[in-house]
């Protein structure tokens, strides 16, 4: 049997689908006395010298027909800086769309044009760059060939547009050192492009990428000649704060005055060190209110900006794309940054410094992460703690890597955690993916089940796509620094989804669905299940639609009080729920969303009704307005 598994692995591995025949440009070096001024407008004599990247292909809503709006890209390049420039014409300039000028749009909402860099030629790794008719702008790091994205990267690049009676036009500017390449590499860069025509709901690309993927998957890019002699430079950001404050209570006058600041530098092209001192948060946009009906604690995502950068080189665990678009996916993440600096009660705690180093090696990558918190008597006793994350991964084939975790947490009294693990994930064919991990926690006075593990396997074409996943998770599996809302539990979760485009008027995709989950305890008894059947409705200009029903059954091994006034005896429960929803067209002046849902819950029944609606006097100015129900 092991002889035969072997055979197919290197069946695989040596029939792999590589991309159609990619597109060719390059890149024309600025003459020492040319100069590009940063309008919008292509009109230096310059850009005619540079070689036209166009005859872009749909992606959506026909994949492979010529796009029907034309766009040209055209790009330069000095000792220091790269120049993208782009026209997009529009057979009706009036519906040019901006809904935002905020960072890091949404793309979904807007008239688009952008642009992917693969610097290193691995087929992995990436940065896109998008911006809309009226100048915003959106910048993302790229992982694992788009299987992690990261938006909250925020680069220092320069872009300004310019609408005229043909549509509009854009010039970028992106400095070499922003894109973090080897200083002596020869070859040629992935690069690829995108347009978004919001009115038509039209994508185009330059090299064609399958409606399956989004322009992040970098693998599929075209190539960038002309820029092998190009030197990246190096890195340097420094960010001082300052803050003083005031307060009188009871006729006391207080005062406080604090500063600190952060610090980036490249200690080489590839490798980047972020060093933070009396860090402060004041920024952070706060988490948003929600009522947990469950048994088990709620995911809310990151969102201090010292943590998000590079914050996809230290992902362990359950990987976004193994979801299948199931309900509460997040059961295991190794590294869950939102742990620093929270007591044991989950009070926060004052970081007085730490340091990051991010990068990679040739086919290394390579992640280290060390804070420490300041003692703290209120409102309770709490050590000064010290925190230390190891990742360090590793490619191997075309599309795979294998990597290593190291976890640590101790305190000022000896007391420690730690966590060793390591993944293993490949990728075959472009469409199949095989996925694994398996961890070990080591807590004092702690013997026995303290491992975690997964085994996931999924097939993603523009038809199909299935996924079915195994994971483990041990009762005495620490999360001092990790996310695991439910121990002690073994979990099938599957799910199967069908996309065909039956030519309906109005509508683009239907989206049958069914996902299913399985949740047993160490001795293999049912706990949970959960079967979810549904049906989406994907409608030309944007909108839609959705109806399912979830089945639901549950063992309440304890008394769960779900309100001050509803305890909920020992017992099994069975119900099911449906729900209905609908969400309009994002790009309208005037949209909205509504869902209502009704049916059994627990040993008794519930209505919900959820709704929203924005208002945009666009692109400067938007109201908003939701409510939220539960009967």
């Amino acid at each position: 049997m092991g002889t035969w598994i072997l055979i197919l692995f290197f069946a695989l591995s040596a029939v792999e689908l590589t991309a159609q025949t990619k597109r060719n440009m390059g890149a024309v070096r600025l003459l020492d006395q040319e100069e590009i001024v940063l309008d919008g407008i292509l009109d230096e004599p310059v850009w005619q010298r540079a070689p036209v990247a166009g005859d872009f292909l749909q992606q959506e809503p026909n994949e492979g027909a010529p796009a029907t709006e034309v766009t040209e890209v055209r790009i330069l390049f000095d000792s220091s800086h790269l120049y993208i420039g782009a026209i997009c014409k529009d057979s009706d300039p009036t519906h040019i769309l901006t809904t935002s000028l905020v960072r890091d749009f949404s793309l979904l909402e807007n008239d688009t044009f952008e642009v992917v860099f693969d610097p290193f030629d691995d087929n992995r790794n990436g940065f896109l760059f998008a911006i809309t008719p009226d100048g915003a702008k959106r910048d993302v790091q790229i992982t694992n060939d788009g299987d992690n994205t990261n938006p909250n990267w925020d680069a220092v690049w320069s872009v300004r547009t310019h609408r005229n009676e043909e549509g509009w036009t854009t010039e970028l500017v992106i400095p070499l050192k922003t894109l973090r390449f080897p200083a002596d590499f020869a070859r040629p860069w992935g690069i690829n492009f995108s347009r978004r025509n919001r009115w038509k709901n039209e994508v185009s690309v330059w090299n064609l990428v399958p409606r399956r993927y989004s322009l992040t998957r970098v693998s599929l890019a075209g190539s960038l000649n002309g820029l092998e002699q190009v030197q990246p430079g190096r890195n340097l950001k420094l960010t001082p704060y300052g803050l003083f404050e005031y307060s009188r209570t009871a006729g006391q006058d207080d005062t406080e005055l604090k500063g600190g600041m952060d610090l980036k530098y490249g200690l080489t092209t590839t490798l980047t060190l972020d060093l933070t001192l009396n860090t402060d948060f004041s920024e952070v946009e706060v988490d948003e209110q929600r009522v947990n009906l469950t048994r088990f604690p709620l995911f809310f995502p990151e969102k201090r900006i010292f943590f998000l950068e590079s914050a996809d080189i230290f992902h362990f665990g359950v990987r976004p794309t193994e979801k299948g678009g199931g309900p509460n996916a997040e059961e295991f993440i190794g590294f869950f940054s939102r742990r620093i600096g929270l007591s044991s009660d989950k009070n926060p705690l004052p970081i007085w410094g730490g340091a990051r180093l991010t990068g990679r090696s040739g086919s290394y990558s390579l992640g280290l992460l060390q804070f420490f918190t300041r003692e703290e008597e209120e409102p309770e006793p709490f050590p000064s703690t010290g925190y230390t994350v190891l990742r360090l991964k590793k490619d191997i084939l075309r599309q795979s890597d294998v990597g290593v975790l190291l976890m640590n947490r101790s305190g000022e009294s000896g007391d420690y955690t730690r966590m060793i693990g390591s993944d293993l994930n490949f990728e075959f064919l472009d469409r199949l993916s095989l996925t694994s991990f398996l961890a070990k926690s080591f807590t004092p006075g702690v013997e026995e089940s303290d491992y975690s593990g997964k085994v996931f396997a999924g097939w993603s074409d523009n038809l199909l796509q299935v996924f079915s996943t195994y994971i483990d998770i041990g009762e005495n599996v620490d999360d001092s620094m990790s996310f695991v809302p439910r121990k002690g539990v073994r979990l099938v979760r599957s799910s199967f989804y069908l996309r065909p485009r039956p030519k309906v008027p109005w509508v683009r995709e239907f989206a049958p669905h069914v996902s299913h989950r399985y949740i047993m305890n160490r001795d293999f008894d049912l706990r949970t299940e959960r079967t979810h059947i549904g049906l989406w409705t994907y409608f030309h200009n944007g909108s839609r639609f959705e109806v399912f029903q979830n089945r639901e059954f549950q063992v309440l091994d304890e008394r769960f009080r779900i309100h001050p006034r509803v305890i909920l005896p020992v017992a099994n429960y069975s119900y099911n729920n449906f729900v209905v929803q609908y969400f309009h067209n994002p790009s309208s002046s005037l949209f909205g969303n509504i869902r209502y849902s009704w049916g059994d819950f627990w040993s008794g029944s519930i209505r919900g009704l959820n709704y929203g609606a924005t208002v945009r006097v666009r692109p400067r100015f938007f109201v908003s307005v939701g409510h939220q129900r539960n009967w």
